[in-house]
């Protein structure tokens, strides 16, 4: 199975799955052969011949019978010629959805299997290569409504785990019970949520760099 590769389209193609770009099929225009045979319907004529039966004075029995005649030879007809076959011609094949040939180059199985290995490894994109063969190169980062996507997930996920302290704080307070947090955490970790809800409209964000730090005792609270 030959492959390819294509610099314009950037991807692989090959005859088994695109279809090749010749078939080989029966010659249309060719005509069955007529050849001349015995005519199948002719009824062999008879002639008289002496019966080797008869004895003299037998009335019982004719002198003569009618047998088929040996010299006779049963006229011909045409016929077609069903022994022969048609020969084969090479027609292009209007399933082949291989790109032009001035568009592929051939690629060998050894160096579609190396750049389908490379791939598998990630971080690695298909990519066209000098002369215009299959080649890899780095895969590009996210784009910044990806990176926007993924900061807000994230912001979202800190605010949905510290709502369960801010709440249980409060009930603490009006139950007149223990506190788990004390009043200076409490407060940071309400100035922490405040830059959370307030990161997506910094002029940094998405950078993460810039990303509102967590107080460094909350991690041991919502794990």
């Amino acid at each position: 199975m030959k492959r390819f590769y294509s610099a314009k389209e950037n991807t692989f193609f090959n005859e088994e799955f695109h279809g090749t770009r010749t078939i080989t099929v029966p010659d249309p225009n060719w005509i069955q052969p007529i050849i001349r045979v015995p005519d199948p319907e002719w009824i062999q004529p008879t002639v008289s011949v002496p019966n080797p039966a008869w004895i003299e004075g037998d009335e019982s029995v004719g002198q003569t019978i009618f047998v088929p005649d040996p010299d006779a030879v049963a006229p011909l007809i045409e016929a077609p010629d069903y022994s022969a076959v048609p020969p084969l011609i090479v027609v292009p094949n209007p399933k082949c959805m291989l790109p032009p040939e001035s568009e592929l180059v051939d690629v060998s199985q050894e160096e579609h299997d190396e750049i389908y290995r490379v791939l598998s490894l990630g971080g690695s994109i298909l990519a066209p290569g000098k002369k215009g063969r299959p080649s890899t190169a780095p895969a590009p980062g996210p784009t910044l409504e990806e990176l926007k996507k993924r900061e807000r997930a994230i912001r979202d996920r800190a605010l949905l785990l510290t709502d369960p302290l801010i709440s249980r704080h409060r009930d603490e307070l009006e139950a007149e019970r223990p506190i788990t947090l004390t009043a200076e955490q409490y407060k940071q970790l309400q100035g922490y949520r405040q830059d959370l809800r307030d990161w997506p409209e910094s002029e940094h964000f998405p950078a993460v760099e810039y990303r509102p730090v967590q107080p460094a005792w909350l991690a041991e609270l919502i794990q």
